[in-house]
């Protein structure tokens, strides 16, 4: 089996989920997975034992000007891309949405591509007394809400992610709950 993660920013950028998804693509890696990560940045350390997938940072850029600015909706040409050798994995596991992964998992879709998607908060939660939230902007609230079900599997990485998932219509049968983990090795060296 070939996995593909898509964080939502990746290496160098560092927060969170981006952690997240080095450390399980890493381990991953060490078991003898095929794992691929999407980077969407030439400058990524070398640190990593899975494979970096560098995306054309231009073409998304591209297609979502046109879907965030104008509702034109042009993820068939970036279907065809994602049809590249360099990205024939059988799941992709996105871990964090923002508009940019959202047109990429919906391209990916139309591949007939498994997915499966981490939530992270930002991405699902919305927060309006702190401003909190991506889904707090009308234009992203709509694509996800229409885009969401291309999702085949859904690892929540809390209760509350997981009641948000489920108060959107979201079948409780494919949404599994997967607390953040951590390597402890990491801090008793």
């Amino acid at each position: 089996m070939k996995i593909l993660f898509v964080p939502s920013t990746f290496l160098p950028s560092v927060g969170g989920a981006e952690i997240q998804a080095h450390n399980l693509a890493n381990m991953l890696a060490q078991k003898d997975i095929n794992i691929g990560v999407i980077c969407f940045k030439k400058k990524i350390p070398d640190i990593c034992k899975y494979n970096k997938i560098y995306i054309n940072n231009f073409l998304i850029n591209f297609i979502y000007y046109f879907q965030y600015y104008m509702n034109i909706d042009l993820t068939f040409i970036l279907s065809l891309y994602l049809q590249k050798k360099k990205f024939s994995y059988d799941i992709w596991h996105f871990h964090s949405l923002n508009f940019k992964t959202l047109i990429i998992l919906k391209a990916i879709k139309k591949n007939k591509k498994k997915i499966c998607l981490t939530l992270h908060g930002a991405d699902i939660q919305i927060e309006k007394d702190i401003s909190y939230g991506y889904r707090l902007d009308n234009k992203f609230n709509s694509f996800f809400l229409k885009n969401i079900f291309y999702v085949d599997f859904f690892f929540c990485i809390s209760e509350n992610i997981k009641k948000d998932l489920i108060n959107i219509g979201v079948d409780d049968k494919k949404i599994i709950l997967s607390p953040n983990t951590i390597i402890l090795k990491k801090f008793n060296d």
